[in-house]
């Protein structure tokens, strides 16, 4: 969740990174887990939109208690 970045420039950036492959490779048994989300809007300034990231750190963290409103506006998965 870079300061100042949407989720798509978030997306653009996270695909150069090279340590994403090392991510990938560093498992314990499970399928990785990485995602972008749009900090800047929802996460590096205090606003009520503090809670819009709480709902969607919830539908990221624990998808079955919540339903999917935000992925693809606010979040995505990258690995």
């Amino acid at each position: 969740m870079p300061c100042g970045f949407t989720l798509e420039q978030t997306v653009d950036e996270a695909a150069r990174l090279r340590f994403v492959d090392e991510w990938r490779r560093r498992t314990s048994g499970g399928t990785p887990r990485v995602y972008a989300v749009n900090g800047s809007a929802y996460f590096n300034r205090p606003g009520p939109r503090i809670v819009d990231g709480l709902e969607i750190l919830l539908e990221i963290i624990q998808p079955h208690r919540s339903p999917v409103r935000w992925e693809g506006t606010a979040w995505q998965r990258l690995v």
